[in-house]
């Protein structure tokens, strides 16, 4: 039998592995996502490639951790809650005092005691003890590592990495994302915090009482004190609106009344300071900005100015900050100045938790004919009788019944 050429061998081989010019392309993007799962499974995560890939090239790449690395996951949050984690990668602590877009204005001690800011970024292990939430925030204690440190006579402060972010021990937070409930998310306005100073203005904008029940609540719900403060009391009859807040200092809240301006009720709010680290929030426009700035006693915060079209402020604070009050009395007072709000989206506020809200309530509920009554509709429902008698304010319970509209 006479031996077959090269040329002839070759067209055989050529004819077994022939395949159809689209198979072919199918085999080459199968190839190639093949050697890419190899190249992704070398670190500590593991990308899969699932027996789907041979009928669906888009669905057929799964990204799964390894038993390995979930034991590992698993292992450091038990050590965090048993108080027992240690990370070589922190070299010391410090206090977020300001967002800056990706980075972080961290204020920290030296081993001398001297207090310096230092500048850091969070990178993809940046470990968090408080999961689904806003990684970083104003106010969090957080270990860092040093990337380099300032220079003696330089200007420029050192940088850092964020590795790890403490449980939160308290927080003012709303939710952030879309209206559908499944995608929202929670944000921290701040964190560990011993009060709300929530601002409204008696006038431009209109004072907005339902915005106020609505960090009260967030409040309550955070067991956070609250204050309420109204501001430009100069531009208005004050009479009228210290009646329209009556109700909230009948509940037991306290409420200012204060000119930015002119210096109306500056004293007293100082003394709501003192020693304590706020949060100041409230609708764009209230004069947030301007109340800062008498606080501090120097033009720090930049002002903006109310439409007179929309009677609408402008947001003049682009990201929130933690500012030092030069008030003495031997203690730290800390103030965390805020973005201005249109709306406060409740986070983690349920219709079946938002009477805990209004404490006004708990009086009465005892009373109610349904155990889990809703205060809405039900029949000898004894908040809504005590609303009726004007035992409870008529505005804050419509109020209610507004914000569990929203809730439903």
């Amino acid at each position: 039998m006479a031996k077959k050429s090269h040329s002839e061998r070759q067209h055989e081989q050529d004819m077994k592995t022939h395949v159809p010019q689209g198979e072919s392309s199918e085999r080459k993007k199968k190839s190639k996502l093949r050697r890419t799962t190899k190249s992704w499974s070398k670190g500590e995560d593991k990308w899969t490639l699932t027996p789907a890939i041979l009928t669906d090239d888009d669905n057929g790449l799964r990204y799964e951790k390894s038993s390995a690395q979930k034991h590992k996951a698993d292992t450091k949050q038990n050590l965090l809650h048993e108080g027992k984690q240690t990370d070589h990668r922190i070299d010391a602590m410090g206090t977020v005092i300001e967002v800056r877009g990706a980075r972080f204005l961290i204020r920290t001690a030296t081993a001398e005691g001297k207090v310096k800011n230092l500048l850091a970024k969070t990178y993809r292990n940046t470990f968090s003890e408080n999961p689904d939430s806003t990684l970083v925030a104003v106010g969090d204690r957080v270990g860092f590592k040093r990337m380099s440190n300032e220079s003696e006579g330089d200007m420029r402060i050192g940088e850092g990495l964020i590795t790890f972010v403490e449980l939160r021990r308290t927080k003012l937070s709303r939710t952030s994302g879309t209206s559908t409930e499944s995608e929202q998310v929670e944000h921290i306005i701040a964190s560990n915090v011993d009060q709300v100073i929530a601002v409204a203005s008696a006038t431009n904008p209109l004072l907005k009482r339902r915005l106020i029940d609505r960090y009260i609540v967030t409040a309550e719900l955070q067991s956070l004190p609250v204050v309420i403060v109204v501001n430009k009391i100069d531009l208005v009859e004050a009479a009228e609106v210290v009646e329209l807040m009556r109700p909230y200092g009948v509940l037991g809240y306290t409420v200012l009344f204060i000119s930015a301006e002119d210096l109306t009720g500056l004293d007293d709010l100082r003394e709501v300071f003192m020693g304590k680290t706020s949060v100041l929030s409230g609708h764009s426009g209230v004069g947030k900005s301007t109340i800062v700035n008498r606080l501090l006693g120097s033009e720090v915060m930049p002002v903006g100015e109310v439409s007179l079209k929309t009677l609408k402020g402008s947001h003049t604070t682009s990201n929130a900050a933690m500012l030092e009050l030069p008030l003495g009395g031997g203690v730290p007072s800390y103030l965390i100045d805020t973005p201005g709000i249109r709306e406060l989206g409740l986070w983690n506020i349920t219709a079946e938790n938002l009477s805990r809200g209004f404490i006004e309530f708990k009086a009465f509920e005892s009373q109610c004919e349904y155990i889990a009554c809703t205060h809405v509709d039900e029949p000898n429902c004894a908040v809504i009788n005590a609303a009726e008698r004007g035992e409870i304010d008529t505005e804050r319970y419509e109020s209610y019944l507004a914000i569990r509209s929203s809730l439903e």
